[in-house]
């Protein structure tokens, strides 16, 4: 036993006076693959690791974690307070989240290595991503020469998704002159302006007016088949690499901070990550990257 801040601590012998470190991808094993980066503890290092807890369950006054703290970290009386910052620019970013219903087992995702979402191949055609700006299919690396695009958006809640996955479709089309570009989504943004312009970047994209009923890895581990109806008719085509589209919104974050800047903010879908600073209506109050105003 020892005192120490004026607080006596039980040495106990069989708790770890170290953290566990977590068991990590080694650097260079992450270049090309999507695998979580932290692998997680087994079960006898998280047997290890639970067992320095002190089991405080609620606070109860007794100040072992202040004495505990190396960095004096803890302040028992502290209260919140408000502080006043003055700034000559406010600049506000995306704050871009995504969000969907769980997806649709039958599009093969989280099954097939083939299938990806389109944040995973927006990260595959970035040329700082860990593709290198090269469209590769995870199974072995290969050049798909046929790439099949899905959006699946039954209630219409949201045309912006689609209009992300024609950007990336269009990318996808400078990247890989010669490949088949195919798109499977039954309702089309009638009358926009972003959707007509990325078609038409994109004369050789086989649209299909419909959803596929299924998505089926063959025995190769790399060729996809897709089952879809057209017109009442039963039809199947290959494809080498799939791309599901989900939908994105502003976090509720940085809408509210608009709201109190007096601002509506919405997405701007031709923005790029690089993308400059844009100023307001309002003086000193600028947005970057994702972010337009109404």
């Amino acid at each position: 036993m020892l005192e120490e801040k004026k607080r006596y601590i039980i040495d106990f012998e069989d708790i770890p006076s170290d953290r566990a470190h977590m068991p990590e991808v080694p650097a260079g094993d992450r270049v090309g693959t999507y695998e979580e980066i932290e692998k997680g503890f087994s079960p006898e290092q998280a047997q290890q690791e639970a067992q320095r807890c002190l089991s405080c369950r609620r606070c109860l006054g007794c100040k072992l974690c202040l004495a505990a703290c190396e960095k004096d970290a803890i302040v028992f009386d502290q209260v919140d307070e408000s502080f006043e910052i003055e700034v000559d620019t406010i600049i506000i970013t995306p704050g871009i989240i995504h969000h969907h219903a769980p997806l649709d087992k039958r599009f093969g995702y989280g099954s097939a290595r083939n299938v990806l979402t389109d944040l995973e191949f927006e990260g595959m055609l970035h040329d700082r991503g860990p593709y290198g700006g090269l469209i590769l299919r995870p199974s072995d690396g290969e050049i798909p020469d046929k790439i099949g695009f899905i959006y699946q958006d039954e209630n219409k809640s949201s045309q912006d998704g689609l209009v992300f996955l024609l950007k990336e479709i269009a990318f996808a089309a400078k990247k890989i002159s010669g490949s088949e570009l195919w798109l499977f989504s039954s309702h089309p943004p009638e009358g926009s302006q972003e959707y007509a312009s990325y078609l038409e970047q994109i004369p050789a994209l086989t649209h299909k007016r419909c959803v596929p009923d299924s998505v089926v890895t063959l025995e190769d581990g790399s060729t996809l088949v897709v089952d879809y109806k057209e017109e009442g008719e039963k039809r199947t085509e290959r494809f080498r690499l799939i791309v599901i589209g989900t939908q994105r919104k502003l976090s509720d974050s940085i809408k509210t901070a608009g709201e109190q800047l007096g601002l509506k903010l919405s997405q701007n879908v031709n923005a790029s990550e690089d993308s400059s600073q844009e100023q307001t209506a309002k003086s000193g109050i600028a947005v970057a990257g994702g972010i337009a105003t109404r």
